[in-house]
């Protein structure tokens, strides 16, 4: 659910020709490299082609980097680098109308990575969580979910490779305990 309300605001914060006006301030707004406002919080400094963010550009919020990478007519579009508040990665990899689509690593604020498929925010497709705990997931993901087919190690060594679905254990696989006994 967090992911999908961080998803929406990056598609509601950077969207802003829908809430106000650009507000261009320094060079070529149009169709060249410029620096626009949107209400004093939010920057754009970048490449443009008719009026939009189009190209190579770096986001500000409140004058902290957000977002840096390719935009397509005015949405963050292609590959690029999201950042926290901090300054600290939360995202590398590909973007599809400001959400997190195709290939990426995630940096979870809990310290887990992500990196694999996604599908507009959410994990989808192949992709190996790695944990803070030790424990690792590789496998198959649908809407942010084990789905399918998929391996999990814990810290301490025991496995379950079989199906799963919606992060449980689900029809065939095979448990292995650290000592080397199956279940």
């Amino acid at each position: 659910m967090k992911k999908l309300l961080l998803s929406c605001f990056f598609l509601c914060v950077f969207t802003p020709t829908a809430f106000a006006e650009l507000e261009c301030r320094i060079g070529d707004c149009k169709n060249g490299n410029g620096i626009t406002y949107w209400n004093d919080t939010l920057r754009y400094n970048g490449e443009f082609k008719d009026g939009e963010h189009h190209g190579q550009g770096l986001h500000y919020s409140d004058g902290i980097l957000s977002h840096k990478g390719e935009s397509q007519n005015g949405r963050i579009t292609g590959l690029g680098t999201r950042y926290d508040e901090n300054g600290s990665i939360v995202y590398h990899g590909e973007f599809l109308f400001n959400a997190f689509h195709g290939q990426g690593t995630e940096y979870n604020s809990n310290g887990a990575v992500y990196t694999g498929s996604f599908k507009m925010g959410l994990e989808h497709g192949q992709g190996t969580m790695i944990f803070s705990n030790g424990g690792k997931y590789t496998g198959a993901w649908t809407d942010g979910y084990y789905n399918g087919l998929g391996t999990y190690i814990s810290a301490s060594g025991v496995k379950y490779a079989g199906e799963w679905k919606n992060d449980k254990w689900h029809g065939q696989g095979t448990i292995t305990y650290a000592d080397g006994g199956t279940y």
